[in-house]
């Protein structure tokens, strides 16, 4: 074949597509220049002519002209291919675009837009688009095509259709127009594939994970590591793994449990991805467990699917693995940095830190006797043991102990899980009190006061995720039938736990703006969206630092309002919850001139709030006058719904303060049960919260000193959020509570799992005359079947399962029951229990 010679180009300029003025004209021109020239110079060829074009139209041109479909004919250009992503799709209209007089970028990218909805290939993506209206910009049009191509390549990876877990060298891509100089045309039609290459034999047709690689089980000669050949070491060379369902959020995958190094672990059945994924905090757990694992950094960058930016790749290590009985070793797992979902599972530990119970060494050392569990419990016992356990919560004592305190078992109302309760109340004379300044709750309100967005925090095991020293462990020694153990962390019971467990979660939280926490609740504010997430984001990345675990159920993210500590939190500002006022809203009328004056006790304790109340209560003191008529009409009625709305105004109610005198005021009536939580503040009393309810049947049953009992429990239980780690006052116009609630009382089983149930309070009963009982009305007025879900029933569901698991097959509880009614001598005795003779 004889050499061809090129002809002389240099005087033939490029063509200039950055002008878009007479555009089409100016090609004319310019391909008819063209023509002219190789006319003159004898260019005949057909495929010389084009290459002739191509190099002296310019590099601008030849972008245009590599971007064109195969088998371009009327109109195939602007259609979608089915092999591009919306991306190269837009980029390649855009490319078009340019070309044309479509005027500025606004104008394009509404072109753009319409040629889009009008040729892609998805009906389904076009009426999505459509649904948007006029509304509907490019952008749109980008996120809502890319979420749906990101959802049908997770659909096809579960399905096990397409090609995923690709592993290609870096830099290594050849595009479908790749340029072949033995075709007779720029584009030519043929296809090059891209075939997955393994990077531990180097081979293709096959990754690294194929059980055929002949590297598997092979050591490196060069860096003496199992599974690759030294030919394809990549110390010197960094692979990127593309990968499906990396921290993917919404994908169904498999929950298995596998085993490594004796440690259970809850892992996801990933089918596309390429590799085993464990985050920092897993394999901090790991290593806290001393787990022998191979470990090494890694060259590798791996990218979670959509993602142009790599995770974080803390190392790698091999292990053995043990899952569904089988045994496999030196598997892979890359440890990867960031936020993981350990920080909403199991119960974590504050990582460096013991904590020193204060413990007064003049008192005396008690050991009391086991309280025998019920044989039909003891197995949910040794299970719910068994759990403390294995969490390292607790742990067998095999020495002698100066400590031992009792247990009360408790089954809870799902009848599959019991309540464990250790009697601390003697082990607590030798707790010593620590006191800890907390911020109050105005304190905290003021510095809310312009927030919008809140998210609220909830610690798994409050308590439990702090490491008691080996030295405060003996006074939590408790007994059980399975011998003597003793806590290993802070447990509910020891009287300063609260405010220790404050001190410490103050410390952890200390640096973090925007965040505030009482006890084990925790409250995240920003005034906007940004500044919450990035308050939110540095309180989890303190949390996860620390070891400390969140409960994902009790948790609350991103929410315009939320209740925390009885007030109600919004971007409208501050009020009361619905619970401190619903007692007095939901309060009934008055049948007596005795109920009328109990009520207007209750309003006179906030008389001085109340504009106008003489006025006001005018109808209803005129029923309390000696010798008046009981009657209740429209003024009564009037007067009595005024006075209930004043009472749960937002003014009559104070703020709970954490430095302020706390009294608890309860009663007990033969229909209800009431309670009102004041505060002595600037020197005068204010209420803070109502509460009351109506009794069960049962309840309806219980003597007057039990009922008297019952709602100290009752009140304190409802209050909780506001007393619980203060010292604070129980009045009661019932004078034996006094001598009951002590701690060294003798009394009957029942009242008995009261006190235990009031442990976690610091607290003193004090007696006060009936008539100074403000809760007195709360009780008396009380709608019928107003009862309460709170945690009154223990007692009750604990009495229902020994009946019906431990009576003897022999007579029956009916048999009893009737035998019972029929009895003289315990009729006398229900008489004068009922009615207090």
């Amino acid at each position: 074949m004889g050499t061809v010679l090129l002809p002389d180009v240099s005087g033939i300029q490029n063509f200039d597509i950055s002008d878009s003025t007479g555009l089409s004209a100016r090609w004319k021109r310019w391909l008819w220049a063209l023509h002219l020239f190789a006319a003159g110079k004898g260019v005949t060829d057909v495929d010389q002519k084009y290459a002739l074009l191509l190099h002296t139209a310019g590099m601008n041109v030849q972008d245009i002209f590599f971007t064109l479909p195969e088998g371009a004919g009327e109109g195939a250009y602007e259609k979608a291919s089915s092999s591009e992503t919306i991306e190269q799709y837009i980029t390649r209209l855009r490319q078009r675009a340019d070309t044309c007089d479509f005027g500025n970028q606004n104008a394009i990218d509404e072109r753009i837009r319409d040629q889009i909805i009008d040729k892609c290939l998805s009906h389904h993506l076009r009426r999505k688009l459509l649904e948007k209206g006029r509304t509907l910009t490019l952008a749109n049009v980008r996120s809502i095509a890319k979420a749906m191509e990101d959802s049908e390549r997770q659909a096809k990876s579960i399905e096990g259709q397409g090609q995923v877990n690709m592993i290609q060298s870096k830099g290594k891509q050849y595009g479908k127009n790749s340029f072949n100089s033995g075709n007779k045309s720029f584009n030519s039609g043929n296809k090059s594939t891209c075939t997955a290459t393994c990077y531990s034999c180097g081979r293709e047709g096959h990754i690294r994970t194929d059980p055929s690689c002949p590297a598997r089980g092979k050591k490196c000669r060069k860096c003496k590591i199992v599974g690759h050949f030294d030919k394809n070491n990549t110390d010197d060379e960094e692979y990127v793994f593309s990968m499906i369902g990396v921290n993917q959020i919404n994908s169904v995958c498999e929950n298995i449990v596998v085993n490594i190094g004796n440690v259970d672990l809850k892992m996801k059945i990933d089918s596309g991805a390429s590799c085993n994924i464990m985050g920092i905090n897993l394999w901090n757990y790991l290593k806290d467990n001393r787990v022998k694992c191979v470990s090494s950094k890694s060259t590798k960058s791996l990218f979670a699917y959509g993602s142009e930016e790599p995770l974080k790749i803390a190392g790698i290590f091999t292990a053995t693995v043990q899952c569904n009985n089988r045994t496999l070793n030196d598997i892979e797992f890359v440890v990867i940095e960031g936020k993981g979902q350990a920080l909403l599972s199991r119960v974590g530990k504050l990582k460096s830190f013991q904590l020193q119970i204060p413990i007064d060494p003049d008192v005396e050392p008690v050991i009391q006797p086991m309280r025998r569990v019920p044989f039909n419990l003891r197995d949910k016992l040794a299970k719910k043991l068994d759990e403390l356990l294995d969490l390292d919560i607790i742990e067998h004592v095999n020495e002698p102990s100066q400590w031992v305190s009792p247990v009360v078992v408790v089954p809870k109302r799902s009848g599959d899980d019991i309540r464990l309760c250790v009697d601390m109340r003697q082990a607590n004379t030798a707790v010593k009190r620590v006191r800890h300044p907390i911020p109050t709750i105005d304190e905290l309100l003021q510095e809310m006061n312009s927030s919008k967005v809140f998210s609220k925090l909830d610690v798994t095991w409050a308590y439990h995720q702090i490491e008691l020293k080996p030295e405060s462990r003996e006074i939590t020694t408790f007994v059980t039938h399975k011998g003597l153990l003793r806590y290993k962390r802070l447990m509910f019971g020891i009287s300063c736990a609260p405010e220790l467990y404050q001190n410490i979660m103050q410390q952890v939280l200390q640096g973090c703006e925007g965040v505030h926490n009482i006890m084990d609740d925790i409250i995240v504010h920003a005034s906007n969206q940004v500044e919450h997430d990035k308050c939110l984001e540095n309180v989890v990345r303190v949390l996860q630092d620390k070891g400390i675990t969140l409960n994902n159920d009790k948790c609350e993210f991103n929410m315009s309002k939320v209740v925390f500590m009885g007030h109600v939190l919004s971007g409208r500002g501050i009020g009361p919850a619905d619970v401190k006022v619903k007692a007095v809203v939901e309060a009934c009328e008055p049948r007596t001139s005795a109920e009328v004056r109990s009520f207007l006790g209750l309003v006179n304790y906030s008389a001085r709030f109340i504009s106008d109340l003489a006025t006001i209560s005018t109808p209803l003191r005129a029923l309390t006058r000696k010798d008046a008529t009981f009657t209740w009409g429209k003024d009564e009625q009037r007067s009595f719904d005024e006075l209930k709305r004043r009472l749960a105004n937002a003014e009559t109610l104070g703020y709970y303060d954490k430095s302020a005198l706390t009294k608890v005021i309860a009663d007990a009536s033969p229909v209800g049960l009431g309670a009102v939580l004041i505060q002595e503040q600037n020197g005068e009393l204010r209420i803070i919260s109502y509460a009351s309810r109506s009794l069960s049947d049962t309840e309806r049953r219980y003597s007057q000193t039990e009922k008297e009992a019952l709602v100290l429990v009752w009140a304190c239980e409802r209050f909780h959020v506001y007393i619980y780690g203060s010292q604070f006052e129980l009045l009661t116009d019932h004078k034996p509570l006094e001598c009951i609630y002590s701690t060294k009382s003798k009394v009957c089983a029942r009242i008995e799992r009261w006190v235990l149930r009031m442990q976690p309070y610091t607290y003193t009963v004090r007696y006060i005359p009936g008539p100074k009982n403000i809760a007195d009305s709360l009780s008396r007025l009380i709608k019928e079947g107003k009862t309460s879900d709170n945690r009154e029933n223990v007692t009750e569901e604990y009495v229902k399962f020994v009946a019906q698991e431990s009576t003897p097959v022999a007579m029956t509880t009916r048999e009893i029951e009737r035998a019972s009614e029929n009895d003289s001598e315990l009729k006398a005795v229900r008489e004068c229990l009922v009615h207090s003779q």
